[in-house]
């Protein structure tokens, strides 16, 4: 029994649909979850700021004695998963990235689309899982850095609204696959599959929770510590109001934390 807690971080409200992955997989675990808001989105950012930006939050998830961090942002992971964990070998980090590997498993076309931030899909690491899990199929990558903006400013519904429009101009539904290639997204998932029902929507929140089980029981650091606390970069009220929104619940007090 390991009561210590589980760090989630993000830029700001889309490692949330991993928070709530790990909750439904692992109900009972105690999580710190740290949303950089004051910085999002990441994906406008240089790669060299967003890793020492994340290195901050772990170095501050570390203080707060988590036991394995998540770093829930697909961009982040992308440009400085490495580096993270070579700055603290004995944490396990674990990183969010599209899911190629299942959505080439699964295209009855061999024709994936692929929804994510421009950093993302420019990154070295993206091409390699491409290379490697989907050669020979045709993928089509599409930057939508836009709809995190909208998420961050707490425009859900005209999110939903541009997620559908995107898709319909790049032509996207004539693919049989769908990646949602950031965390953010997921949270527009319900609104894709409403407008798109013949399409198979992938994204890699319930793969993260299940490889944290993985990990935890690998190190028998399975716990019952229960408890949840918010930690932004932002502004605390507009933290919790979006928070609030996108789990759909109330959530205990948000802290502030503005990052030096």
């Amino acid at each position: 029994m390991d009561n210590r807690p589980i760090g989630i971080l993000d830029s700001g409200f889309g490692g949330l649909s991993i928070l709530a992955s790990v909750k439904e997989i692992l109900p009972k675990e105690a999580i710190i979850y740290f949303g950089d808001s004051a910085f999002a989105p990441y994906g406008e950012k240089e790669p060299e700021l967003i890793r020492t930006r994340v290195l901050k939050i772990i170095n501050f998830l570390k203080k707060n004695n988590v036991k394995l961090v998540v770093v829930a942002c697909n961009t982040a992971t992308v440009v400085g998963i490495d580096y993270y964990r070579s700055k603290s070998p004995s944490l396990p980090i674990v990183g969010v990235v599209p899911v190629v590997k299942r959505a080439a498993s699964v295209a009855k076309n061999k024709r994936i689309a692929l929804l994510a931030t421009a950093k993302t899909i420019a990154s070295p690491y993206q091409g390699i899982l491409i290379r490697k899990f989907a050669r020979g199929f045709e993928v089509k990558q599409v930057a939508a850095d836009s709809l995190v903006k909208e998420l961050e400013n707490g425009q859900l519904e005209q999110a939903k609204k541009d997620v559908v429009e995107i898709v319909r101009k790049e032509a996207l539904n004539s693919f049989d696959t769908l990646v949602l290639g950031c965390t953010h997204f997921v949270f527009l998932k319900k609104a894709l599959t409403e407008a798109f029902p013949n399409l198979s929507i992938l994204d890699s929140s319930e793969a993260v929770a299940r490889q944290v089980k993985r990990i935890l029981e690998n190190n028998r650091a399975l716990g019952e510590g229960k408890f949840e606390k918010f930690f932004t970069s932002g502004e605390t009220g507009k933290f919790r109001e979006g928070t609030e929104k996108l789990l759909e619940r109330k959530i205990s007090q948000v802290e502030s934390l503005p990052l030096k």
